[in-house]
């Protein structure tokens, strides 16, 4: 064997070594990966017992005198909200909020938080001054709660059409669509995603993510970044749901997600 012919050997057995390497290496990946997302995912995602958060957390609101709007709360039996999770944003020029009228909270040591919360559960009941206001105007409110199972939802929006008298208006409030709605996945990033979650936050789908924020709501076309598709993620979460790691490990590594 003359030196060329041993210098293309070497490099044969070298380049075959290094695939072997990182096919394994990926495998490993997906193994760490898998063991990691289903060993945070509480039972009850997986058998998909956690509320929507629109059934966990119902909200309601209406004109209580000719400034002042109220707003209701129907929370669900094992579930609770953050007391400092709420948060109001006027969207129309021109508006001045009072301070919320907040009942006292329970305290709580929150697992998911590490600290002392306060927070209400069953039902919570409050007034929202408006100072200053247009005749129409539209407001957004935002909360966020948690399942006692351990499970936290992202923030949830909601954009209220408010019409108060005491401004000239017809002293009206509507929660606009569901187009308002929390749109992160309940079990917060990658997971939900691949879970199919909708674009509604939908029942199959609840948060383990306390801080997650909402995706824009139009999907970005398709980039060769290693992040699935709306197409591809459908096809991934129903890999994930057969349970097959015969289906899941070629899967990931298809789609670049190792």
């Amino acid at each position: 064997m003359n030196p060329s012919q041993h210098a293309a050997r070497c490099r044969f057995h070298a380049l075959r070594t290094l695939a072997a390497r990182s096919l394994w290496g990926r495998l490993g990946g997906v193994v760490v990966l898998l063991v990691t997302l289903f060993g945070a995912w509480p039972a009850q995602a997986q058998d998909g017992k956690f509320l929507p958060p629109d059934q966990a957390f119902q909200f309601s609101i209406k004109p209580q005198g000719p400034k002042t709007l109220l707003l209701t709360f129907n929370i669900a039996k094992g579930y609770y909200m953050y007391q400092e999770r709420f948060h109001f944003e006027p969207q129309t020029p021109g508006v001045t909020l009072g301070k919320p009228g907040f009942p006292p909270a329970e305290k709580l040591f929150d697992k998911n938080l590490g600290h002392e919360v306060f927070h209400y559960r069953n039902q919570v009941v409050f007034p929202l001054p408006v100072e200053a206001a247009p005749a129409d105007f539209k407001l957004q409110v935002t909360y966020q709660g948690c399942s006692d199972a351990g499970l936290c939802y992202p923030p949830i929006d909601k954009t209220v059409d408010v019409s108060l008298q005491g401004f000239g208006g017809k002293g009206t409030a509507s929660i606009e669509g569901d187009e308002g709605q929390s749109t992160a996945a309940a079990s917060g990033g990658l997971l939900g995603r691949l879970m199919g979650a909708g674009p509604s936050g939908a029942a199959s789908s609840p948060s383990a993510a306390t801080t997650a924020s909402n995706p824009a709501t139009a999907a970005p076309a398709p980039a060769a970044t290693g992040v699935a598709t709306s197409g591809e993620s459908s096809r991934i979460g129903a890999a994930l749901k057969s349970g097959s790691l015969i289906t899941i490990v070629p899967m990931f590594l298809v789609f670049g997600l190792l």
